[in-house]
């Protein structure tokens, strides 16, 4: 068969043949050999599991060191009372990757996995991430997922709000500063005009500076300036993980939570006005400006009597009054002191679930009364540490991810399900780490802004809109499997982004790896490490060697893609005269790379 890239069915016949080759040497070990333990695998729940459990804290940083002995030791303690054995601690080239992906949400590319290979040195590697502008961007799109609803509304500015989540972000305030100042913001929510889509869904537009005047976290409580019983919801889920809204319409013979509990905490908000800026009709987002009132405004009040509800005195959930000049301020007091039950404790269980596959207490945002919670005296451990070290959330995912739990290899196939985090749970990239580490991975962003120039950042934006609507997941469900579905399947296989990013163009991964004159096992050896953080086994290196001998030997015509919409256009502009056949089956190999679970999946 011929290796014309044109010819869709040969070339698709040969992709899905390398992929399926592929798929079956990771089934049958070559994943699990990627995560082989420094220590013995055939510990025992005495002698050798304490030498597993203590694996995660010999590069732990001295700042979090006891915290983290502390944690293990509890763990531990777990582990032997349920007749539990964890898993190896993963290798370095797995931990690498993991951790990546986890807090600066992208895989680290070329260089950066080099270096960490060479040194193993795991503390160091994390705190590099978390003071990097990759874990800013990251953390920035996880909570304006969280916070922000996909519904669009003439005073809300996603923009706006990123770029305030982002300094946030960048900044490292504190978490109880961080709700205070969402909880409590006034001000003017924009600078107005059309909505800018780049601002919205490209996480490096909101490293800008702020415009003067503009504080973006009002557009948070503008949100629901309509409908102050969801932002009462939403807040009362997200920082507290209490589900209240359940009783909105009616008090529930089995829930702890009233309608009457329910009223008093959204009263809370409904001396929030926005005060119009913008008179008459506005083309894109109309200014207001956020202030609190004295009492509820009359729009409001005539609306929320409509669904029953008054002057009702504003409460938190504990019953204590919120009554005073400013309700949200006394509720931003009220809820981020240290003696508040549900607040620290919210965002610990929140995190150790981000980064463990599950939190103490699932779901995490349903915190109940009677909840089941795994491990008890880990979750008070590391709340208690979370609030003695000032609600610093990058120390705590710090010593989350530098705990043994977090450092476990995952099951090899065909193993049952694991608990109390013996083993690491394998979880699928979300649509934001999918898209950069595809892009990082291809090194296609350097041939972007040498065609694109001034329009790459529009571009970037379309095709992250895209991503989202295709490959978005429910991180909060609490559904233990994942499924994919079929558009993603094809989008990932088909898509014009990663047939770009496969291409042998200069300046790209696999460009610069085809050029180097360092032989097949060479190249090979630069896509595994760009796309999967580790060395090809020797079966791999033999397959993909042979297959680039045999597939070079085919007469190959290179040809211009069609189609394929704005990464398309800008591909289509590269002069491609200058592939041979070799090139072409180094773009199979990248191709079935990219394709791979082991690419696809956190683990």
């Amino acid at each position: 068969m011929k290796s014309d890239p044109t010819n869709k069915s040969g070339r698709c016949v040969r992709r899905w043949w390398s992929i399926s080759l592929l798929a079956l040497s990771v089934a049958t070990g070559a994943l699990a050999c990627t995560q082989q333990a420094t220590t013995p695998a055939a510990a025992t729940a005495n002698g050798g599991l304490a030498a597993v459990a203590a694996t995660a804290v010999t590069d732990a940083a001295p700042d979090i060191r006891d915290v983290v002995i502390e944690l293990d030791g509890l763990l531990h303690d777990a582990w032997v009372q349920a007749g539990v054995t964890p898993t190896p601690t993963a290798a370095d080239a797995t931990f690498l990757r993991r951790v990546s992906l986890d807090l600066a949400g992208v895989v680290p590319d070329i260089a950066a996995t080099k270096a960490f290979l060479a040194s193993g040195k795991r503390s160091a590697l994390v705190d590099g991430l978390v003071g990097s502008d990759a874990f800013a961007r990251h953390w920035t799109n996880y909570w304006d997922d969280l916070l922000m609803a996909q519904g669009r509304s003439q005073l809300v500015d996603r923009g706006a709000f990123r770029q305030w989540l982002h300094r946030e972000m960048a900044d490292g305030t504190r978490y109880d500063q961080l709700v205070r100042k969402l909880i409590t913001a006034t001000g003017v929510n924009s600078t107005g005009g059309r909505r800018n889509m780049m601002m919205a869904y490209e996480p490096t537009a909101a490293a800008t500076e702020p415009a003067e005047g503009v504080n973006g976290a009002v557009n948070w409580v503008l949100r629901g300036a309509r409908s102050p019983q969801d932002l009462a919801g939403s807040a009362s889920r997200v920082f507290l993980g209490v589900q209240i809204q359940c009783a909105e319409c009616h008090d529930h013979p089995t829930e702890k939570w009233t309608q009457d509990d329910f009223r008093g905490f959204t009263s809370a908000f409904m001396r929030a006005d926005g005060v119009p800026i913008d008179k008459g009709r506005v083309m894109g987002i109309r200014r207001v400006d956020l202030v609190d009132n004295a009492s509820m405004n009359r729009r409001l009040r005539r609306r929320m009597r409509r669904t029953g509800y008054g002057e009702q005195q504003p409460i938190g959930l504990d019953g204590t009054s919120l009554e005073s000049d400013n309700p949200r301020l006394a509720l931003a007091d009220w809820m981020t002191a240290p003696d508040n039950p549900w607040f620290a404790r919210a965002i610990v269980n929140r995190m150790w679930g981000y980064f463990n596959g599950g939190g103490f207490i699932d779901p995490v945002d349903d915190i109940r009364a009677d909840s089941e919670v795994v491990a008890p005296a880990v979750l008070a451990a590391l709340t208690r540490d979370f609030v003695d070290n000032g609600y610093d959330l990058r120390r705590l995912m710090r010593v989350i991810v530098s705990t043994s739990a977090y450092q476990r290899s995952s099951l090899p196939p065909g193993a049952t399900a694991a608990s109390l985090w013996s083993a690491f749970e394998l979880r699928p990239m979300n649509d934001a780490q999918l898209l950069d580490s595809l892009v990082t991975a291809s090194g296609i962003e350097p041939v972007l802004e040498e065609i694109a120039g001034e329009r790459l950042p529009r571009i970037k934006a379309r095709m992250r809109k895209q991503f989202r609507f295709t490959f978005d997941v429910d991180e909060d469900s609490d559904d233990d499997a994942f499924t994919g579905t079929i558009s993603q399947a094809l989008m990932q296989m088909n898509g014009m982004l990663a047939s770009a990013g496969c291409s042998a163009l200069d300046g790209s991964t696999l460009g610069d790896a085809a050029r180097a004159g360092g032989g097949d096992g060479a190249t090979i050896e630069t896509l595994y490490l760009a796309t999967l953080s580790r060395q090809p086994t020797s079966e791999e290196l033999a397959f993909w060697t042979q297959y680039v001998d045999e597939a070079a030997t085919a007469e190959t015509k290179v040809r211009r893609p069609r189609g394929g919409g704005p990464v398309g256009r800008v591909y289509r502009r590269k002069r491609l005269a200058d592939l041979g056949p070799r090139d072409v089956a180094y773009e199979d190999v990248l191709w079935a790379l990219l394709n791979s679970s082991e690419f696809f999946f956190i683990h």
